[in-house]
C-alpha cells in the first residue's frame, strides 16, 4: 500500500513537474520570432532607405536580444551563402559581441583579429595573393548618411595596402567625380561605413577611389559585398 501510494505521488509530481518543462520550452521557443529575423535582415541588407530608415533599421538591429542577434546573423550568412569559414568568423564576432554588450560594428580591431588567426588556424586558408594599392596622396573620405541622391559607384576591384590578406583582399570602390563623403544605400552598407572614423581615398583621373576592409564589412554583417549599394557626394 505504501509503494501503491508513492508510486500515485511520484506520478502526480511527475505531470506537474513535466507541465512545467513543458511550459518553459515553449517559452524559450517563443523569445525568437522568425518572421521578424527574417524581415528584419532582409530589410537591413537589401531594401534600399534614406537616413531615417537606415537609423531605424541600424537602432532595430542594435536592439536585438542574444538569441535573436544570432537568429538574425545565420539569416544574413543564408541570404548570401556565407562560406564555411565566414560563417565560423561571423559566429565568433556575435559570441563576442554578446559578451562584451555591443553590437558587432563596435567590436576592437585587435579582438576581430585574434578571430581571424583562430580561424586561419582550423580552416588552414592560405592568404589571399593581393594587387597593392599604393597611392601615394591620399585624401581622408568620411561616411555619410543623407537623403540626397548621390553618385553610385560605378565599379570596384579587389585591392589592398599589403600584398597579402588573410580572407580575401580588400575592396575598393570607384565613383566618377571629385567625392569627400561615402554613403550606403541600405543600413548593411551604412554600419559597414560608419565603423570607420575615416576611410582612405584617392582623387585622380576624374575619379575618386574608397578603400574599405573584408573583414569590417563581415562585422556588419555583409558577406557578398555589391558595389551598387554605395554612393559618394
Amino acid at each position: 500500500m505504501k509503494i501503491e501510494r508513492l508510486l500515485m505521488l511520484t506520478s502526480a509530481l511527475c505531470i506537474f513537474a513535466c507541465e512545467d518543462t513543458e511550459s518553459s520550452l515553449e517559452s524559450d521557443a517563443e523569445i525568437v520570432d522568425h518572421d521578424f529575423i527574417e524581415d528584419l535582415a532582409w530589410r537591413y541588407l537589401y531594401l534600399e532607405v534614406e537616413e531615417e530608415g537606415s537609423v531605424e533599421l541600424i537602432n532595430e538591429f542594435e536592439s536585438l536580444n542574444p538569441d535573436e542577434l544570432r537568429a538574425f546573423m545565420h539569416e544574413l550568412q543564408m541570404l548570401q551563402g556565407a562560406s564555411p569559414s565566414q560563417v565560423e568568423m561571423s559566429n565568433q564576432i556575435t559570441e563576442l559581441a554578446i559578451s562584451q554588450g555591443v553590437p558587432p560594428t563596435a567590436l576592437n580591431g585587435a579582438d576581430v583579429q585574434t578571430i581571424v588567426d583562430d580561424i586561419k588556424a582550423e580552416f588552414g586558408s592560405p592568404r589571399a595573393f593581393c594587387s597593392v594599392w599604393n597611392p601615394g596622396s591620399t585624401t581622408t573620405l568620411h561616411g555619410l548618411t543623407s537623403n540626397s541622391s548621390g553618385t553610385t559607384a560605378s565599379g570596384s576591384d579587389r585591392m589592398s595596402t599589403s600584398w597579402f590578406e588573410y580572407g580575401g583582399c580588400d575592396h575598393r570602390f570607384h565613383f566618377l567625380g571629385t567625392k569627400d563623403f561615402i554613403d550606403g544605400k541600405t543600413a548593411a552598407y551604412d554600419n559597414w561605413i560608419a565603423s570607420y572614423p575615416s576611410i582612405l581615398g584617392k582623387h585622380t583621373g576624374g575619379l575618386t577611389y574608397a578603400l574599405m576592409g573584408n573583414y569590417r564589412a563581415e562585422q556588419a554583417g555583409i558577406y557578398s559585398v555589391n558595389y551598387t549599394k554605395l554612393k559618394a557626394y
